[in-house]
């Protein structure tokens, strides 16, 4: 199985996983998108090779640090200083900008012509520069307004325009056939009445609608949904990772469908020694839910720990065990410790994405994990020689904690307090 991921802070929003996952099941490839939560983007990077994800989404605030710290960088990711996808060649992530892709695709998808139009983006940040390269590369006379009124020079600089303040937008605004709202904020930062009926405004934002959108909507603008936006950077990303055009169709079904009903626990699911039962407990001090550990469900309903369990009956036996606990398992919110082979089961993934709003995989080397165990006498699976069968095992499940989770989170180096938090 291939692996790809995306990185940023915070993750959990991001759409992404469904958009990728649905164009690699479309086109019947054997790879799977996940999410990585990290703390920076060095260590975003470190966790993503470590689990060997070839080819990386990138959103804020990561983005100028992923375009620094890769080894190569197209023409946009050194023009913009910003890289929304990485993908790891010849030893070496290789840096890209699609933003400027997704900007043209959502507007060329309502059929706007930008050639001699006069456009306004809002903000000063990367998404805003992104725009207006984009606009400014397709014939557009383009300024940049900003509250910080260096910054919206800086990026009107580098992309070829104008600046303003956010003062001086109104005017602007007034003449303007395109808007680009790339502002973090959902409150009003540009006049209604500056809105003119027919302008076209495109906002970055996907999650929430701002103000710009709901005062675009009441003025008779046409309004292009962010996730256009989204969708556009997504298929042009896809196309880096693949080397083959996106099936837009399934990636478009996948960010129009409603989300899935799902659960109520939090499994927290990876090899032996990862930290699974301390951060578990953590979190459910934290969080003032009940722990529960599948390992221990599996003990109460076979009457015999599960290495005896292991040593007499052999896995298979194990794992009918254990896809009993998962059909017992409460409908009350909780953190689920899961065993370490508890994936490989037939059909334990449904099943815990069934049972769970959010399923996190904690990853740590073998060798880490062989430390954190201590004595692997009691482990069978590892035995007799557990340097050799620890790395073997975990390569084995890798595909079984991708498929069924929603986001990565590194234990290696991180104390068991900082990865809880």
């Amino acid at each position: 199985m291939d692996l790809f991921g995306v990185i940023g802070r915070p993750i959990l929003h991001s759409l992404s996983p469904a958009l990728h996952n649905a164009a690699w099941d479309a086109l019947g490839l054997d790879a799977r998108y996940v999410r990585v939560a990290s703390r920076d983007a060095d260590q975003a990077l470190r966790t993503a090779r470590a689990i060997g994800i070839r080819g990386l989404n990138v959103t804020s605030p990561f983005k100028q640090a992923a375009a620094r710290l890769a080894g190569e960088r197209d023409s946009l990711a050194q023009k913009l200083g910003a890289a929304n996808t990485l993908r790891w060649s010849a030893g070496a992530w290789h840096a890209h900008n699609t933003d400027v892709a997704g900007v043209r695709c959502a507007l060329a998808c309502h059929g706007v012509h930008l050639e001699g139009t006069s456009a306004l983006v809002l903000g000063a940040g990367g998404a805003a520069l992104a725009a207006a390269v984009a606009l400014v590369e397709k014939g557009a006379a383009v300024t940049v307004a900003a509250r910080d009124l260096a910054r919206a020079r800086s990026v009107a600089a580098l992309a070829g325009c104008v600046a303003c303040s956010l003062r001086e937008a109104g005017p602007v605004a007034r003449g303007a056939r395109v808007i680009v709202g790339a502002v973090s904020t959902d409150d009003r930062v540009l006049d209604r009445g500056a809105l003119q009926p027919g302008a076209v405004v495109l906002d970055a934002r996907y999650q929430s609608e701002s103000a710009l959108v709901r005062d675009a909507r009441a003025r008779g603008c046409t309004v292009v949904d962010g996730r256009e936006w989204l969708l556009g950077q997504a298929a042009e990303a896809f196309r880096i990772f693949a080397a083959r055009e996106a099936p837009i169709a399934a990636m478009r079904d996948a960010l129009e469908a409603p989300s899935a009903k799902r659960g109520v626990l939090l499994p927290i699911v990876g090899f032996p020694g990862v930290g699974k039962s301390a951060v578990a407990q953590l979190l459910g001090q934290r969080r003032g839910l009940p722990v529960l550990d599948t390992d221990a469900l599996v003990e109460q309903r076979g009457g015999v720990p599960v290495p005896r369990l292991l040593r007499e009956r052999g896995e298979p036996a194990l794992r009918a065990l254990e896809r009993e606990v998962l059909d017992a398992l409460p409908g009350s919110p909780g953190i689920l410790s899961c065993g370490g082979g508890l994936l490989t089961g037939p059909d334990a993934a449904r099943l815990l994405r069934e049972r769970s709003r959010l399923i996190v995989w904690l990853w740590a080397s073998p060798e880490t994990c062989l430390q954190r165990m201590g004595d692997p006498s009691g482990r069978p699976l590892l035995m007799p020689c557990p340097e050799i069968q620890a790395p073997r095992l975990l390569q084995e499940r890798m595909a079984g904690y991708a498929a069924a989770c929603d986001v990565v989170v590194d234990s290696e180096g991180p104390s068991a307090n900082d990865v809880a938090a």
